[in-house]
């Protein structure tokens, strides 16, 4: 299951960058109208799709545990290893730059949401999750930083309705005039 949870999140993450691109056409910002910035930004989701998936496929995956819970993983900690024969600090750490990047990008994207159409709560489910990716998980075996996801997962999914006519959404006005 974990190896389904890892290429999942490898797949699917990337394609958030996608949604940004759809986001801001739909909220008619100019750049949004070059065919460049769109294309730019998928190229940019299937450059992280093929990075993961071949660290995905490079890496070995190591047996770790946190509160009587076994996964797997491909750094073994000295907090998540699984007793006293565990070999600490093997595998490789693999480094969330997609997900910073998309969430930086995510900030950009409510921030200009907010300003041009008033809408707030992509800024801030962006703003209540990355204080939970941030936390260490050594106390707390990645449980915080997860619990981000769905914040984050719900801020874009509420946005991209919104601007597709929900609850009074720039949608709505392109339905008004016809």
């Amino acid at each position: 299951m974990n190896y389904v949870r890892f290429m999942a999140h490898y797949l699917l993450l990337p394609t958030a960058f996608i949604c940004i691109g759809s986001m801001a056409k739909q909220a008619d910002f100019a750049i949004a109208r070059y065919k460049a910035f769109t294309g730019s930004l998928c190229l940019l989701a299937v450059y992280f799709m093929y990075h993961d998936v071949s660290l995905f496929l490079q890496n070995t995956f190591y047996p770790s545990c946190f509160a009587d819970t076994l996964r797997y993983t491909t750094h073994i900690a000295e907090h998540t290893a699984c007793g006293p024969d565990a070999e600490i600090g093997i595998g490789q750490r693999i480094l969330p730059i997609p997900a910073v990047t998309m969430s930086f990008a995510m900030l950009i994207l409510g921030v200009s949401l907010w300003i041009k159409l008033g809408w707030k709560w992509l800024f801030v489910g962006t703003v209540a999750a990355l204080p939970l990716f941030a936390v260490p998980q050594t106390n707390t075996g990645g449980i915080v930083g997860n619990a981000g996801e769905p914040i984050i997962s719900a801020a874009i999914l509420l946005t991209a309705a919104w601007l597709s006519g929900w609850r009074g959404g720039p949608g709505n006005k392109a339905a008004e005039t016809s």
